[in-house]
């Protein structure tokens, strides 16, 4: 599974990479995690020598990587393997309308693309330590409405954020 900084949240779509470290018939495979982070190498055979996995999570805005190594030759036909992004944290977030109800698929952008859920919330696993400007769209009618906000990313905690848009005028 691919999870978070804390060891617990699953990370969707990470790409991760089985690469044997066989000097003759050396090879990579390839996979996806899935909505709750798992991710498998289907009808593939261990390799019977080490070999490392590496899971990345990509955006427009970063890379990061985590991985880990194993030895096939322990003879077991199947392993577990969990992978944590220890050097990341993340973004919970709430998007609100101008009288504090929350906001239905939103799209939050700045800190990869994300939609809020239907009580208005969202996260961004798995971020870079660093400052973001977050920006939440929505489509009223015929008129795309923004609000913005920034966020400061420290290592380890899940930071804060309410993106509340504005009262329009009629």
């Amino acid at each position: 599974v691919c999870r978070s900084f804390d060891g617990q949240t699953p990370v969707p779509g990470c790409m991760v990479n089985l690469r044997t470290a066989a000097v003759v018939f050396a090879r990579t495979t390839v996979t996806q995690s899935d909505a709750n982070g798992r991710y498998s190498f289907s009808n593939q055979r261990l390799p019977d020598a080490p070999f490392q996995v590496e899971a990345r999570r990509e955006s427009e805005d970063f890379v990061l990587t985590t991985a880990s190594d194993g030895d096939g030759a322990l003879g077991s036909g199947q392993i577990t393997l969990d992978l944590a992004f220890v050097e990341a944290g993340s973004v919970a977030g709430l998007v609100v309308d101008a009288n504090g109800q929350p906001v239905t698929s939103a799209t939050v952008q700045g800190a990869g693309n994300v939609n809020s859920g239907a009580d208005g919330r969202f996260i961004a696993p798995v971020l870079p330590a660093g400052v973001y400007l977050l920006t939440a769209r929505r489509i009223m009618g015929t008129v795309a409405v923004e609000t913005q906000a920034f966020v400061t990313v420290t290592v380890g905690q899940t930071s804060a954020v309410t993106l509340a848009f504005p009262r329009l005028a009629m």
